[in-house]
């Protein structure tokens, strides 16, 4: 019963890269955690990018449905972050503290309003969210049970959410080319 819940959890995982169209080498400039200890580190820190980006969307955001996402994906990301300091405590791996969203990041974030940062937003969380899922689907194949359980609990999410700015991002690519 059990290698057959693991089986179905890899083909998810799976189908789940490829309705995205991930694969590790589709998105650049990202590192790719090396070991359990590096992944739960890069997902901390991930998250807290995510939450600060987010965060910021409330203010400088226009339209509702990426302000929706963004709500979304604070609230997911800080459910995460609790469940992953657990884990990383059970394992005895120091997550460090979180740097969050680099100053350049920040920077070109706050010098945009309306629908132009609701489109850099877009791009920039579908860009997170294909290399976000290919780490956690690396993760679900690890030797760890808790960290494979982990990454197999996530996985949904980040998919739903993947699909989700894929979804707005199309729409605001439409409505350019209607201009």
């Amino acid at each position: 019963m059990t290698r057959l819940f693991l089986a179905c959890c890899l083909a998810c995982a799976a189908s789940i890269a490829s309705a995205t169209g991930v694969a590790a080498q589709d998105v650049p400039n990202r590192a790719e955690p090396a070991n359990d200890a590096s992944f739960m580190r890069h997902a901390r820190a991930t998250a807290q990018s995510e939450i600060d980006l987010a965060e910021l969307v409330q203010g400088r955001g226009q339209d509702e449905g990426v302000k929706a996402l963004a709500s979304k994906i604070k609230t997911d990301d800080l459910q995460m972050v609790v469940d992953l300091k657990a884990l990383a405590s059970s394992k005895h791996v120091d997550l460090l503290v979180p740097v969050g969203l680099d100053k350049t990041t920040r920077d070109q974030f706050t010098k945009l309003s309306g629908a132009e940062f609701d489109r850099a937003y877009l791009d920039r969380t579908v860009q997170d969210h294909r290399q976000t899922t290919a780490n956690f689907i690396q993760a679900s194949g690890s030797a760890d049970e808790d960290v494979r359980a982990f990454a197999q609990k996530v996985l949904p999410t980040l998919s739903e959410r993947q699909r989700q700015a894929d979804e707005l991002q199309k729409k605001f690519g439409e409505r350019a080319k209607a201009r």
